[in-house]
């Protein structure tokens, strides 16, 4: 994976939001910011509704949008919120790396599902590191994930029956052609949290690499 100085200063902006302040760990996360920065670039939001769309209590959300406010990715004009010119660069930067796409497949448990594809120099092609980026996914309160890999027009799931990889395949064909190299991961619906910390994490460790 290749990443850019410009990632690095995002996922540290996004980073700093989200750690521990004064030893208490917040109630949001990573996907509540991003997701959020993603609601005040369409539409000013007030803290009943993410309260309400992101189930999570007012004192949270007060909370998060007080950090957003500190590091200046938003802003407060009278009663609304509004994205700053540094937080429309932070989102624009997820916006074009981060690339989860909604399908559905034909496969029991994820009849409604998440589909992340992500540039890797190494694909996933044996088991080892199918296994170490698939428990990584499950221990971020996600129950099921399927990892592929995708090398050029090659797309492959590893380890898993012929006839779950055509169907996988299948769904995943027209999203991979994003990335030559990389990695697919297919989870449910209600994993998308996972899969934006993975992209975090994956993106972090690129960037302490350099």
């Amino acid at each position: 994976m290749y990443c850019q100085q410009q990632d690095c200063e995002a996922i540290d902006q996004i980073i700093n939001i989200t750690k521990p302040e004064k030893g208490g760990i917040p109630g949001y996360n990573i996907y509540h910011v991003i997701e959020t920065l993603k609601i005040f670039k369409n539409k000013d939001a007030g803290r009943p509704f993410l309260s309400s769309y992101f189930n999570l209590g007012e004192a949270s959300v007060k909370t998060m949008l007080k950090r957003l406010k500190e590091n200046r990715l938003i802003i407060q004009m009278g009663k609304h919120n509004k994205l700053t010119e540094k937080g429309e660069m932070i989102l624009k930067i997820f916006e074009s790396k981060l690339k989860i796409f909604e399908s559905k497949l034909k496969i029991e448990g994820l009849e409604e599902c998440e589909i992340l594809i992500m540039e890797m120099d190494s694909p996933p092609k044996d088991l080892t590191s199918i296994h170490e980026i698939r428990d990584e996914i499950v221990s971020n309160n996600c129950r099921m994930a399927v990892i592929g890999f995708v090398d050029n027009n090659d797309i492959g799931f590893p380890g898993l029956p012929e006839y779950l990889q055509d169907e996988l395949i299948r769904c995943s064909k027209e999203y991979s052609k994003i990335v030559n190299r990389g990695v697919i991961i297919i989870t449910p619906k209600s994993c998308l949290q996972s899969l934006y910390s993975f992209y975090i994490e994956v993106t972090k460790q690129c960037c302490l690499a350099q």
